[in-house]
């Protein structure tokens, strides 16, 4: 059975995203373990800017999908920043802070 294109495009594509997220999620603790006290308020500020910045994303009226897209944008934002504030957590934790 031949390997379909669109399913090998996905694949990589989501391999992209995961890699990013992991290098993204590790230069983020090496950042906030600069200083471990204030790492949960650190990263709350930084949440809260992304949000802030995705939240300002206009929707263009020439593209169908585009409200949709800035709502997925948000969303999954919002799910990387609870993975890394757990991250953060069990990190700050196991350092006893």
């Amino acid at each position: 059975m031949p390997v379909d294109p669109i399913e090998i495009f996905l694949n990589e594509q989501r391999a992209d995203l995961a890699a990013f997220r992991i290098i993204l999620t590790v230069f983020l603790l090496r950042l906030v373990g600069q200083n471990p006290p204030t790492a949960r308020e650190r990263v709350a500020d930084l949440k809260k800017t992304v949000l802030d910045a995705a939240g300002r994303i206009e929707a263009d009226p020439a593209e169908p999908h585009s409200e949709r897209m800035k709502q997925m944008i948000g969303m999954r934002a919002e799910k990387f920043f609870v993975e890394l504030e757990e991250v953060v957590s069990a990190t700050l934790d196991k350092m006893g802070l």
